[in-house]
């Protein structure tokens, strides 16, 4: 996600879904005495996001839209992995009105606590078990306000969008709201004629009715974290084409974008290209974009980047590139933890400059660098450290990507793009932390990085702008 766009323990075992490693949040070895599920997964930053006791493996949401007057009638089947024997556990849901809860088909009491919902089953969960948990519900979502903008559920009065980073996934769905619990999602959405619906995946079918609402079935069969998570709805046109090593690219495109905001698409399969030879293959089957109207705010969400075109008009193809390029660096790659925002967000800010030299060459890179290093306000806070308040300052942009620059003219680039392709090799579909990226540095080069990294990651002073040889 771009800063200044609105928008926007583990289990020891590793195993295999959907061709993906995922790493599952709680130990192994269930408890054999019920306990209570905890409220958070204890973020450095959220402690309470998220919770313990289970291990999401699939949504599936069955959603009825009302675009004009913001409504939402839907039901969330949750099918999760029990790492624990439960008495009780919860989920992050924000708002809305519960009409009926069961957990494996029976009818479960629940309190709400804010927006913690705890559900109570007549009998444990066993330890190693899959249940079901299903949601009824409706109502009006409301956005959660973090920082200086919304997130989760926003309404346009004419479309829909959805933007949740970091926490805003529980105002349309039950969710366990933390990046360490990905799931595949299928997503049932019915709108009134003539919306159309985008989402992450696959569109699997489209259902025509009769009563003159439609109903689109998307499915996303790698694992997600629900931050990216996301439902579009307005009159899109569709623009697809299939592009190398078989990924579709295809773009929903709002009534009345410009053919200029539409022509800073156009290098979306050369930018695909750049990041595969920079970082390794595409990690998805389909990419492409919402382009939309509205406020300035674009999105990482998995597979379907959302961008404005107030957004495109401001920062051209270098946005573009960004939330591409986010899908190697946050989605394939994912945060352990909120505090390591900076290897999503400076990962693929330096993305932007690799796009810059690829296009301009290494002189135009190295100009746009220089005016970020001299002109950028904040890059004397510590992008490794960020507090809640400083989550999406300009350090974990700028600085993030100023230590890659400056760790590419140390190490050279050949064993920098082979830290890179390494990196990506060893934890794409699963996390990673600072730490983890470190050590594989070290790994990769053969040297103790150590003071290399404290001044760039943990010092409050700027390190100096390393000079080209």
């Amino acid at each position: 996600m771009q800063k200044w766009l609105l928008a926007g323990v583990f289990l020891g075992v590793i195993w295999l879904a959907g061709g993906c490693l995922i790493q599952p949040i709680q130990p192994t070895g269930a408890t054999t005495l019920p306990i209570k599920g905890a409220a958070g997964l204890g973020d450095k930053l959220f402690p309470n996001a998220g919770n313990g006791g289970y291990d999401v493996q699939q949504y599936d949401l069955d959603l009825t839209v009302d675009v004009a007057s913001n409504t939402i009638t839907g039901t969330a089947t949750l099918t999760a992995l029990a790492t624990a024997t439960l008495d009780t556990f919860n989920l992050d849901f924000h708002a809305l009105t519960i009409d009926e809860l069961t957990v494996n088909g029976v009818e479960t009491p629940y309190q709400r606590q804010e927006d913690e919902l705890v559900i109570d089953p007549l009998l444990p969960v066993g330890g190693n078990a899959i249940f079901t948990v299903t949601v009824q519900y409706h109502g009006r979502p409301k956005p959660l306000l973090f920082d200086f903008y919304n997130t989760g559920w926003l309404n346009f009065t004419d479309s829909i969008g959805v933007g949740n980073e970091p926490n805003g996934a529980a105002t349309w769905y039950p969710v366990n709201d933390h990046p360490l619990d990905r799931a595949t999602y299928r997503l049932r959405v019915t709108v009134p004629m003539p919306y159309v619906v985008a989402a992450n995946g696959r569109l699997q079918k489209t259902i025509p009715a009769t009563d003159g609402w439609n109903t689109y079935v998307w499915v996303m069969d790698k694992p997600m974290a629900s931050y990216l998570a996301a439902v579009a709805i307005d009159k899109f046109t569709l623009q697809s084409e299939p592009v190398a090593d078989d990924v579709v690219l295809r773009n929903y495109i709002a009534p009345n974008i410009s053919e200029r905001s539409l022509a800073l698409l156009e290098p979306t399969a050369a930018m695909l290209a750049m990041l595969n030879e920079a970082v390794g293959p595409y990690p998805y089957a389909e990419y492409g974009v919402v382009l939309h109207n509205h406020s300035p705010y674009a999105m990482e969400t998995q597979t379907l980047s959302q961008l404005s075109q107030q957004a495109l008009r401001d920062y051209g193809e270098e946005v573009v590139v960004h939330e591409l390029a986010h899908q190697w660096f946050g989605n394939s790659i994912g945060l352990a933890q909120w505090q390591d925002v900076w290897l999503k967000e400076g990962f693929v800010t330096y993305a932007e400059w690799l796009w810059i030299e690829k296009r301009q060459g290494a002189a135009a890179m190295r100009r746009r660098i220089e005016q970020i290093y001299a002109h950028t306000p904040g890059l004397d806070l510590p992008p490794a450290t960020p507090t809640v308040e400083t989550l999406y300052d300009n350090s974990v942009y700028y600085r993030g990507a100023l230590t890659l620059y400056a760790l590419r003219l140390h190490l050279g680039d050949e064993r920098f793009f082979q830290l890179l392709h390494s990196y990506y090799e060893r934890y794409r579909g699963g996390y990673a932390t600072t730490a983890d990226f470190i050590a594989l540095a070290e790994e990769v080069s053969g040297e103790d990085l150590t003071a290399f990294f404290q001044a760039w990651l943990y010092d409050d002073k700027l390190p100096p702008l390393p000079s080209i040889e």
